[in-house]
């Protein structure tokens, strides 16, 4: 078709320049409106296709990603990621050197929107650093940076338990905190732990606390328990005992409360062979024992007032004795009447082979050789020389001594609170054999006076009447017959006090 007003031309040729005129102004101010609306150059957004024939808009220069600094734990994942509504590509790099995915990094480039993401696992201590989103299209290039800082905590230390004395029905508690992130387990003689029944098992994570409790204890709860510690950095661990103080049933059976009965028939005991006149008791023990105590707690129960007739006390040192000579002593009841029997003091056995009270000494005394107030107190390291031995005025030395001198019961006095010093004392234990064996040739009975009980165990300082449930007791005696500390003694021979 012809345009008539434009000599034959035909009507594509007229239009076409307006057309495309037309089309390129409403493309500029479209353009325009919208790089304004970035404040973008708008020069930058306007290009040609040569094919269709027509322009068309250019990227947007890249403005610089925003990414945030990060603290993360060792062990963690550290992520990065960053969104773009226009075409842009992108790069990671760490400190400068451009990242790869693989291993512990993956890296993704998404389309719609483009979005760029980092992700590092198990974040290590060497994964500290500033890292880097470069971008980059035709109308230029932007980046953003943020620095990761990782959290190393220190190496487990081992946790202090106490141990713990626990009567039955009472309940078992362990805790510990630590300042850093750690895992824990607690174990019993080796063996998991798992939360459940009586056990209850707590693990508090602000600070992290660790806490095992078990309810009313019985028997066999007693043990070693450990609680095991670890993170990245190593593992540790500590323990502590349980001792459950008493048994469900007495391991000796006594009747309470007949102390009356007892002291009246004493008070009218009579020896049997009239040349005897009366019972003869000599004590035998290791320095601070307590033999003179035992003297003046008999006396006492007796007279019903306290009597001190033995010199009794703490000991010169710790293995020097207080008593210094051989003594004997009368009982007698609180109206003054003289009990029939008595008790010998003598000076108590030490560790140096020379010190101390001799061990012939006090077999001497057993057959009655020993005059009263007799001393013996010399050493291989003394200037002093070795007294003499006296014997009775009243006789000979070929005679023999009356049968009311002669000891008729050999009482061996251990202080239960002392068993692990005597542990380490071969000597002692050595002495206390030897004089042990010399009264079972001689037919001389024995027993066995163990004090300061109360001391080795809180359930008997709490109640004398709890010593025969109490283990630590029955663990003392146990110790006292394999170390031959009760040789001749059986149990219902062995008094407490």
């Amino acid at each position: 078709m012809l345009c008539l007003g434009c000599n034959g031309k035909s009507l594509f040729e007229c239009f076409y320049p307006s057309l495309m005129a037309f089309n390129l102004k409403v493309l500029i101010q479209a353009s325009q409106k919208r790089t304004a609306q970035r404040g973008c150059d708008p020069c930058a957004y306007l290009s040609y296709d040569l094919v269709m024939g027509q322009f068309i808009s250019a990227p947007p220069k890249p403005t610089a990603p925003r990414l945030n600094d990060q603290i993360v734990k060792k062990g963690q994942n550290i992520t990065f990621s960053w969104e773009a509504d226009y075409e842009v590509n992108g790069k990671w790099k760490k400190d400068g050197q451009t990242l790869r995915d693989g291993g512990r990094i993956r890296i993704e480039q998404l389309s719609d929107p483009k979005c760029f993401k980092l992700t590092i696992t198990n974040a290590e201590e060497n994964d500290e650093g500033e890292y880097t989103l470069e971008l980059e299209n035709r109308a230029g290039k932007a980046s953003g940076s943020a620095k990761v800082s990782v959290l190393v905590p220190p190496k487990p230390t081992a946790p202090k338990l106490k141990d713990q004395p626990v009567k039955i029905g009472q309940n078992i508690t362990f805790s510990w905190e630590a300042d850093y992130e750690v895992n824990g387990k607690w174990k019993k003689d080796g063996q998991t732990l798992r939360d459940g029944g009586r056990i209850k098992i707590e693990q508090l994570a602000d600070p992290n606390c660790f806490k095992l409790t078990i309810t009313n204890a019985e028997e066999n709860d007693e043990g070693e328990y450990t609680l095991e510690l670890w993170n990245s950095e190593g593992k540790e661990s500590g323990s502590a005992k349980v001792n459950i103080l008493e048994y469900n049933t007495a391991w000796r059976h006594i009747s309470w409360g007949e102390n009356e009965e007892r002291k009246t028939f004493l008070m009218q005991y009579k020896p049997s062979n009239e040349k005897a006149e009366h019972l003869h008791f000599l004590l035998c023990g290791s320095v601070g024992s307590g033999k003179s105590s035992i003297i003046n707690t008999i006396s006492s129960a007796f007279q019903k007032r306290p009597v001190v007739k033995a010199t009794a006390g703490a000991a010169i040192s710790l293995d020097q004795s207080q008593t210094t000579d051989y003594k004997t002593y009368q009982i007698k009841d609180n109206e003054g009447t003289v009990l029939p029997f008595v008790f010998s003091d003598t000076m108590g056995l030490e560790n140096e082979e020379d010190a101390g009270v001799n061990t012939s000494d006090i077999i001497r005394a057993l057959k009655g050789e020993l005059e009263e107030g007799y001393m013996r107190r010399w050493s291989s390291h003394s200037s002093m020389e070795k007294p003499p031995l006296r014997r009775w005025s009243s006789h000979s030395s070929m005679e023999k001594p009356p049968l009311f001198k002669k000891a008729h019961c050999l009482v061996n006095v251990i202080a239960a609170n002392k068993i692990p010093l005597l542990r380490e004392s071969e000597n002692i234990i050595k002495k206390m054999h030897e004089v042990r064996k010399a009264a079972s040739k001689l037919g001389i009975p024995q027993v066995v006076f163990m004090t300061h009980v109360d001391l080795c165990c809180p359930l008997v300082q709490e109640d004398l009447k709890n010593i025969f449930l109490s283990k630590e007791i029955k663990e003392i005696v146990r110790f006292m017959y394999f170390n031959n500390m009760c040789v001749c003694v059986c149990l219902q021979n062995i008094f407490f006090r």
